[in-house]
């Protein structure tokens, strides 16, 4: 499991949720739009997630990185050598 990359739950856990919203739209962009705004994304596979009304996510969690020239190549990886360090919550008044 250590060659997948950590942002594949991410990715799925975001595909669940399109998803969820295009089957109840009528198919027009407006409505998924309408759809995907009304969507419950709890529970998910990532955990509790929750959006503001500009639809960035709230919390908003960065995921920190660092890059590491020992580090085994990873094709999964977007830049060889990167090391996942940790997940922090940023402050809101820091993003708006």
């Amino acid at each position: 499991m250590d060659d997948i990359d950590p942002s594949v739950s991410n990715a799925a856990q975001a595909t669940e949720i399109l998803l969820e919203a295009i089957s109840r739209s009528n198919g027009t962009r407006a409505s998924v739009t309408h759809a995907l705004f009304a969507t419950d994304p709890n529970p998910g596979i990532t955990g509790p997630i929750s959006f503001d009304a500009r639809g960035d996510p709230a919390p908003a969690p960065i995921a920190i990185y660092r890059i590491d020239s020992g580090a085994p190549r990873n094709p999964h990886h977007s830049v060889q050598g990167e090391v996942f360090q940790r997940v922090i919550d940023v402050p809101r008044a820091l993003i708006h």
